[in-house]
C-alpha cells in the first residue's frame, strides 16, 4: 500500500493506491489554518477524509469527521484532525481541473441555505413511525429546526442547504399523507444572528410528539375546536381580489357585502407591529394579543363583532387560522362565513412582491426574522421614542411578560428595562420592581419559548431592573403552604432553599384564609379496641399555634368556640381528596395578596398549597389582571376535580417537585403528584423526581425496577410498561379457564451452559414471564384458585453472588411480582406435593417442563393416570390477543427495528459484508434500547439469500447482488420480525426488479386481506395463487406446477409475533383473526443456484416481511415506516449511502461548522 499526496497553499488532496488501483474518495468541506487538519473558522477549503479500518480497501466516512480519535491520515499515523504532513511522503495533484470546477459548481448549489415551512392536519396512524421517519430523513440531510407531530398532523420548520431542503420535499411528497400540502421553501441566508438563531431552534433539530400542533388555549376546560370545521381556503389572488373589489361578488360563494366584510388579524401583537394589511374600505380587527392562546378569550369577548360577518382570517403561514376559523365557525349561527389566507401571508408576498394591500414586514419564526415586500416603508415605531423602527434583531423584550418589542438603537444606549404596551395598559410600570445586587439575566425566554432544560444548563433567575438603570431585581415568589400549616412553619421548613436562592429570589410567606380548630386523636388500647381509654379525652395541655388551610372539607363550619375538639374518625391518609370546598374564599384572598403585596414572578406551592396554585393555573385567561405570574413551582402536589383537569392543557410555565419512590411522601403519593404534572404542557414543564435521602441502597432483585430504574420504569411497573395489575389479571383470566381444582405449574427457564463455566445468553421461558413478570432463572410458579399466584424462588448462594449477582428471592416475588405465597426452592419437594395431591387436574407445558418438579412422585402417579395436560393451549390463548401496554412496547420494538435495518441498509454500500450488516443491526437496535436480537440475524448475499433460514453470515456480497436481511429484536420481552431485500450497490438489475415486484405485489394484496374474522390460511391460500400466477408468465415455473412451486416456497405467508416469534404456536392458523392479533405478511420466492429453470433466475431469494396487527377496522402495519419500494430504496442507497446511526447526529453537525 502506497499514499501520495500534493500540496497548493493550504489544499490537501490525498489518494490511496491499494493493489495497483486508484481510489478518489468522497470530499467534505472544513476549514484550514495551516498545514494541520483543524476545524478552525478560517476560509474554507476541501479535503478527503479516510476512515482507517483494517478492511481489504479503504473505506470514506466524511459525516463522522468530528471522531478524530477514530479518523485518521494514511500520510501519518497521527489522528487526522490533528496530524502533521509526514516527511517520507511525495506530493501530487490527482484531481482533473474539470472535475474540481464540476465539483465546485455543485457544492455551490448545496451550501446555499434555505428555510422550509409545511403543516398538514390528517389524522396520523402510526406516530412512532412518522417520528422515526423525521429522525432519520432529518438528520441525514443536516436540517435543523423544529418537527411537532400529533395525532391530528405535523407542523415543520426546519433550515438547512437548499438542496437538502428539496430532497426532504421529495421524500415527504412520496407519502399519500401528505397529499395536497402547501409547503413553503424560500431561500435565504445562513443565519447570522446566534441568539436569535438559538430563540427560533435552529441551532439543533427539535422533534417532539405534542398533543396540539398549535396550542390554541391556555385554559384547561376549553376544548380544542375540530379542525375539519375550518374556514374555506382563498388562494392569495382571491384573497386580493376580495380586498380590491371590497364587496363585490365574487363565484363560489365568497363573501359578498361591502359593509359585512370584515379583516381579522390572527397573530400576536408583536407581529402586527412591523406589518399588516390594510384595506381602506374593509374594517380590520387586531386582537393585540401576547400569545395565540389568548385568541379564544378575545374571541368570545368580541364575537359580537364578527356575527353575521363575512370574516377573512390571515395568518404567517395558515396554521393559526385553521384552528381560529373553526373556534369561531363552532359558535353556530352568524359565524358561519370564515375564509382564511391559503398560505398565510407568506404566500400572499410571493404573489404580490410589492406588498400588494400588506404594509410592511410579514414576522417570521426563524433567523430571518422578519420578510418584506419590494416597498420599503416602515410600519413599525419604537416603544420609547416612537421613531420608525422594525428591527427585531436585538430581541428586546418586555421586564414584565417578556413579550418582544421594538427598542430602536439609541434608546438601548439609555435603558435596558423596558414595559410592552399590553402592560402598561395594567399599570405596570419600570418603578414597581425593587433593586438588588447581581448580575443582568440574559435571554429570559417568554412562555411560548419555554422548553425542558437539561440539568446542567445554568440560568440565571434574576430580572433586568425597570429603573433603567442597569441594575437586576430579584425574583419575588409568593409560597403556599400545606394543609394544617401557617406561613410560619413553611417559612421555618424552606429555610434552607431561601438562603440558597437569596441572591437571585425573594420567598413571600402568606397564612391561607381557612382557621382551624385543634384536634386530637384519642387512645387506642393496645388490645385493637377503638374505644378511648379512661382519662385520654382531655387534649394536650400545651397553647398550640393556630392553623391554616386553603381547602376544607364541604362540611366546614369554621373554627368553634372551643379552643380543642376530639377528631370524629382515626387519621385518613386519603383526606386531601375530600377538602374540595373554600376554594372561591382562597381565590379572592390571593387577589387581595397580589393587589397589596405583588406583584409576583411565580408562586411556590407545598401540598395542598401547590394544589390551590394548580386551580390557579387552571383559571387562565380569567385572571388576568387580579392574579398575574410567570410560573409555578408545585412541591408533591395533587389535582383536585374543583377544575376538568386534562392533559398538557395548562401552559403555565411549571416546575414539579415529588419523591421517586413509593411511602417516601407520607401522604401524597408520587404517583399523584405525576399526575398533576401530566395536566401541565411539556413543553414548558419539567418534572423532578427526588430520591429520600437515605444510608440504606437501593436493592438489587437481579432485574430492573422501579426504584432501580427510575429513567425505565414508573411505580407499579414490573416489566417497563407493564403493571403489577395486569399480571395479576392475567394470572385471574388463566385461572377462569382452566377447570375447578385444577393447578398449573409454570417453570422458569434454566441456565444453558456454553462450557463448563460459561453460560449461554440467558432468555427468560415466555408463559413464565408472561405470568409473574420474573426474568430470573431455576423458580417454578404455581398457579391455583386456592392459594393464588405461589412461586418457588432460588436461592443465592454466597459464591454465585460473587460471580453472577443478586438474584430475586422470596421477599422479591411477594413485593415486585405480587406473588400470594412464596418460598425458597429448597421447600419445594415439601409443599409441592400436597398442592398436587389436593388438585383433580395438572396443566404443565410439556415443552419446557423442568425435572424440578416432574421427579416428583406425585406428579408421575398423576402422569400415570392421565391428570396432566399442556398448559400452553391456555397460555397461548391469552398471549394471542394484545393488551394496549403489549401493543406499545410491540410498536416500540418494531419501530427500533425499523430504524437499526434502514440504517443498515445505507451501511450497506460502503460495507457490503454479511458479517459487518449483522453487526451493525445488532449494534443500532442495542443502542435504541432493545436488549438482544430476537433471532440470529438472516443476511444473506447473493444465492445465500435463496437459503430460507441462512445464519452462517460470513460471505462477502458481490457488486450487483441482492442481500436479504430477515432480522428482529426484543424489547422487554416483546419481539419484532421483518425482512426486506435491497441490491447494496444502489440498482436493482431488470431482472431483480421482476421478482421484486411480483413479491412486492403480494406484499401488498395480502396485507388488505388482514382483518378480524380472516386468517392466515386463507392468506397463504390467496398469496400461493398470486406468486404462482407471476412465477408461470416469467417463464419460471409450467402452469400446473404446484409441485414446484411448493419447492421454491415452501414457507407460510405468516404466523403469529409477539413474546416468541413465532408466537402462540397452538393456535390454529384457521382460527379467525381478532382485534389486538399481531401476525407477520412475508412472500418471498427462493431460486438455488442448482435450480433448474432460466439460468437468469438461478441464485436469487427475495422476501418482503411486515408486521401486521389486526385493528376492529382492519389493519395497522408497525413495520410501515421501513421503506420497500424501489424507487425509495434506490433513492436511499444512491443518496444517503453513509447511513449515519445513532452514532452520527452530533457528528454531522460537527462536520456541517
Amino acid at each position: 500500500m502506497a499514499t501520495t499526496t500534493t500540496t497548493r497553499g493550504n489544499l490537501h488532496h490525498y489518494v490511496l493506491h491499494h493493489d495497483h488501483q486508484q481510489f478518489n474518495p468522497p470530499v467534505i468541506t472544513i476549514d484550514t489554518k495551516c498545514r494541520r487538519h483543524s476545524l478552525g473558522k478560517s476560509r474554507r477549503s476541501t479535503i478527503s477524509a479516510l476512515w482507517h479500518l483494517p478492511l481489504p480497501r479503504p473505506v470514506f466516512t466524511p459525516a463522522l469527521i468530528s471522531a478524530p480519535s477514530q479518523l485518521r491520515c494514511y500520510i501519518s499515523s497521527e489522528p487526522c484532525l490533528g496530524c502533521h504532513l509526514g516527511s517520507n511522503v511525495q506530493i501530487t495533484d490527482t484531481e482533473p481541473k474539470k472535475r474540481r470546477r464540476k465539483r465546485k459548481k455543485k457544492m455551490s448549489k448545496e451550501e446555499e441555505y434555505g428555510v422550509l415551512l409545511y403543516y398538514k392536519y390528517a389524522p396520523i396512524p402510526d406516530l412512532d413511525s412518522l417520528l422515526s421517519f423525521y429522525e432519520s430523513n432529518c438528520n441525514s440531510l443536516g436540517l435543523l429546526g423544529r418537527v411537532r407531530l400529533s395525532p391530528s398532523g405535523v407542523n415543520v420548520t426546519v433550515g438547512g442547504s437548499l438542496s437538502a431542503l428539496e430532497k426532504h420535499i421529495e421524500a415527504v411528497k412520496s407519502t399519500a399523507l401528505f397529499h395536497g400540502t402547501d409547503f413553503k421553501l424560500a431561500s435565504c441566508h445562513h443565519p447570522s444572528n446566534d441568539k436569535v438563531a438559538l430563540e427560533c431552534g435552529f441551532t439543533s433539530l427539535s422533534i417532539r410528539v405534542v398533543k396540539e400542533l398549535v396550542t390554541f388555549s391556555s385554559y384547561p376546560l376549553l376544548k380544542a375546536p375540530e379542525v375539519s370545521n375550518a374556514g374555506k381556503h382563498l388562494s392569495a389572488a382571491e384573497f386580493h381580489s376580495v380586498l380590491q373589489s371590497a364587496g363585490q361578488l365574487m363565484e363560489n360563494g365568497s363573501p359578498t357585502d361591502d359593509n359585512q366584510l370584515v379583516l381579522l388579524d390572527a397573530r400576536n401583537l408583536y407581529e402586527t407591529r412591523i406589518g399588516k394589511f390594510h384595506a381602506p374600505s374593509v374594517e380590520t380587527l387586531d386582537p393585540s394579543i401576547r400569545q395565540y392562546s389568548d385568541l379564544p378569550s378575545w374571541i368570545d369577548e368580541n364575537s359580537e363583532r364578527l356575527s353575521g360577518k363575512q370574516v377573512l382570517m390571515y395568518c404567517t403561514g395558515g396554521i393559526r387560522c385553521e384552528m381560529a376559523s373553526a373556534y369561531i365557525r363552532s359558535k353556530g349561527d352568524g359565524f358561519e362565513n370564515v375564509f382564511q389566507l391559503f398560505g398565510g401571508i407568506q404566500r400572499y408576498l410571493e404573489q404580490f412582491p410589492d406588498g400588494g394591500f400588506f404594509r410592511g414586514k410579514n414576522f417570521v419564526f426563524d433567523p430571518r426574522i422578519s420578510v418584506g415586500s419590494s416597498d420599503t416603508n416602515i410600519l413599525g415605531a419604537c416603544l420609547i421614542c416612537g421613531a420608525s423602527y422594525d428591527d427585531y434583531s436585538s430581541r428586546c423584550r418586555c421586564s414584565h411578560c417578556r413579550m418582544l418589542i421594538l427598542v430602536c438603537d439609541s434608546c438601548r444606549i439609555k435603558s435596558d428595562a423596558y414595559v410592552c404596551e399590553l402592560c402598561q395598559k395594567h399599570h405596570k410600570g419600570i418603578g414597581s420592581i425593587p433593586d438588588v445586587e447581581g448580575s443582568e439575566l440574559e435571554g429570559v425566554m417568554d412562555q411560548s419559548d419555554l422548553r425542558t432544560v437539561p440539568s446542567n444548563t445554568i440560568i440565571s433567575s434574576q430580572l433586568p431592573s425597570r429603573h433603567g438603570n442597569g441594575t437586576p431585581r430579584k425574583l419575588r415568589i409568593l409560597c403556599l403552604h400545606g394543609f394544617r400549616q401557617t406561613a410560619s412553619s413553611f417559612k421555618g421548613r424552606s429555610a434552607s432553599l431561601a438562603k440558597k436562592l437569596k441572591s437571585i429570589a425573594e420567598l413571600v410567606f402568606v397564612d391561607a384564609p381557612h382557621e382551624l380548630p385543634f384536634i386530637y386523636q384519642s387512645h387506642i388500647e393496645p388490645n385493637g379496641s377503638c374505644e378511648p381509654s379512661l382519662g385520654q379525652h382531655a387534649p394536650p395541655p400545651e397553647n398550640c399555634k393556630r392553623k391554616f388551610a386553603w381547602l376544607v372539607e364541604p362540611d366546614f363550619s369554621g373554627k368553634s368556640e372551643a379552643d380543642w375538639k376530639i377528631a370524629a374518625q382515626p387519621f385518613d391518609p386519603l383526606q386531601y381528596q375530600e377538602q374540595t370546598d373554600g376554594f372561591d374564599v382562597s381565590l379572592a384572598y390571593l387577589k387581595k395578596v397580589f393587589s397589596e403585596q405583588g406583584p409576583f414572578d411565580g408562586i411556590l406551592g407545598f401540598s395542598q398549597g401547590a394544589a390551590m396554585a394548580a386551580l390557579v393555573c387552571a383559571q387562565g385567561e380569567r385572571l388576568k389582571g387580579e392574579i398575574d405570574f410567570r410560573f409555578v413551582i408545585l412541591c408533591s402536589g395533587f389535582a383536585l376535580p374543583l377544575a376538568d383537569f386534562e392533559r398538557g392543557r395548562i401552559r403555565y410555565p411549571s416546575l414539579h417537585i415529588f419523591g421517586s419512590e413509593p411511602g417516601k411522601d407520607r401522604q401524597i403519593t408520587s404517583h399523584t403528584s405525576r399526575y398533576l404534572a401530566s395536566v401541565f404542557d411539556d413543553g414548558c414543564s419539567v418534572a423532578i423526581r427526588c430520591h429520600a435521602y437515605s444510608t440504606q441502597k437501593i436493592q438489587d432483585f437481579g432485574q430492573p425496577t422501579a426504584a432501580s430504574h427510575p429513567e425505565l420504569m414508573k411505580e407499579g411497573e414490573i416489566t417497563p410498561g407493564i403493571t403489577a395489575e395486569e399480571y395479576i389479571s392475567r394470572r385471574k383470566r388463566l385461572l377462569e379457564l382452566l377447570p375447578e381444582k385444577s393447578l398449573a405449574i409454570i417453570a422458569a427457564a434454566p441456565v444453558k451452559m456454553m462450557t463448563d463455566v460459561v453460560p449461554y445468553t440467558f432468555r427468560q421461558d415466555a408463559d413464565y414471564s408472561y405470568l409473574t413478570g420474573c426474568q430470573q432463572p431455576g423458580g417454578v410458579a404455581v398457579l391455583s384458585r386456592d392459594c393464588g399466584l405461589c412461586m418457588f424462588m432460588p436461592e443465592a448462594k454466597a459464591q454465585d453472588v460473587v460471580w453472577q449477582g443478586q438474584i430475586a428471592g422470596v421477599d422479591a416475588a411477594l413485593e415486585i411480582f405480587k406473588a400470594e405465597k412464596a418460598y425458597p426452592m429448597s421447600k419445594l419437594n415439601e409443599i409441592l406435593p400436597d398442592m398436587i395431591k389436593r388438585s383433580s387436574k395438572l396443566f404443565h407445558n410439556t415443552l419446557t417442563a423442568s425435572p424440578t418438579y416432574m421427579a416428583l412422585e406425585n406428579f408421575q402417579r398423576a402422569v400415570q393416570v392421565g391428570q396432566v395436560s399442556d398448559l400452553s393451549i391456555f397460555t397461548h390463548e391469552l398471549r394471542w390477543v394484545k393488551s394496549p401496554a403489549e401493543l406499545k412496547l410491540m410498536r416500540e420494538s418494531a419501530s427500533i427495528a425499523c430504524q437499526a435495518l434502514l440504517q443498515t441498509m445505507l451501511h450497506s454500500k460502503t460495507y457490503p459484508h454479511e458479517g459487518m450488516l449483522s453487526a451493525k443491526f445488532d449494534y443500532e437496535c442495542r443502542m435504541r434500547g432493545a436488549q438482544r436480537m430476537a433471532f440470529n440475524p438472516v443476511v444473506g448475499g447473493g444465492p445465500n439469500a435463496s437459503v430460507i433460514h441462512y445464519s452462517r453470515n460470513d460471505q462477502k456480497i458481490k457488486d450487483g447482488d441482492l442481500v436479504l436481511m430477515d432480522v428482529g429484536c426484543e424489547l422487554h420481552g416483546y419481539c419484532s420480525d421483518l425482512t426486506r431485500t435491497w441490491p447494496p450497490c444502489g440498482s436493482f438489475s431488470s431482472v431483480q426488479e421482476e421478482i421484486y415486484d411480483l413479491i412486492l405485489q403480494t406484499n401488498k394484496e395480502c396485507m388488505k386481506l388482514c382483518k378480524p374474522g380472516a386468517t392466515i390460511r386463507e392468506i397463504h391460500n390467496y398469496s400461493v395463487k398470486m406468486l404462482h400466477k407471476g412465477l408461470t408468465e416469467m417463464g419460471i415455473l409450467k402452469s400446473d406446477e404446484f409441485r414446484s412451486y411448493h419447492q421454491l416456497n415452501p414457507t407460510s405467508i405468516g404466523h403469529y409475533l409477539g413474546m416468541d416469534v413465532h408466537d402462540s404456536s397452538t393456535i390454529s392458523y384457521d382460527c379467525p383473526l381478532k382485534p389486538g392479533v399481531v401476525i407477520t405478511i412475508e412472500p418471498g420466492i427462493y431460486l438455488p443456484s442448482s435450480f433448474d429453470g432460466p439460468e437468469r433466475f438461478q441464485g436469487t431469494g427475495i422476501r418482503i416481511e411486515d408486521e401486521v396487527l389486526i385493528t376492529e377496522t382492519g389493519c395497522e402495519v408497525l413495520t410501515g415506516s421501513m421503506p420497500k419500494e424501489i424507487k425509495h430504496i434506490e433513492s436511499l442507497l444512491n443518496n444517503y449511502s453513509q447511513g449515519v446511526g445513532v452514532e452520527g447526529h452530533n457528528n454531522i453537525k460537527a462536520a456541517a461548522r
